[in-house]
């Protein structure tokens, strides 16, 4: 995070919603974006590969969210809406774009 020279975009779906079971065309459609972004993306991601991943865009299964959304370089939190994530997001001071999936 420390080494993000243009900041840090965190993405998470919780832990009911599994983004590796995204359809595949969705899954494409963050890639692209993303790609074009001169930020770093951390994305939450369970599974140990990500095809079409882009340089900028670091995946794991588990991160310490608090955390990440505690860190200064962090910009965003893009999130399905949780109770959890939002409140630390709003802890931190940290924007949110929100999908519902619930």
């Amino acid at each position: 995070l420390d080494e993000a020279e243009h900041g840090v975009i965190y993405f998470c779906m919780g832990s009911n919603l599994k983004s590796k079971f995204f359809p595949e065309e969705k899954r494409n459609a963050f890639l692209k974006v993303f790609s074009k972004l001169k930020e770093r993306v951390l994305w939450k991601f369970e599974d140990e590969t990500l095809p079409n991943q882009p340089d900028n865009v670091k995946i794991q299964a588990w991160m310490p969210q608090n955390d990440i959304l505690a860190h200064p370089k962090v910009k965003l939190f893009i999130t399905h809406g949780g109770l959890l994530g939002t409140s630390e997001s709003l802890t931190h001071g940290k924007p949110m774009v929100g999908i519902p999936i619930f």
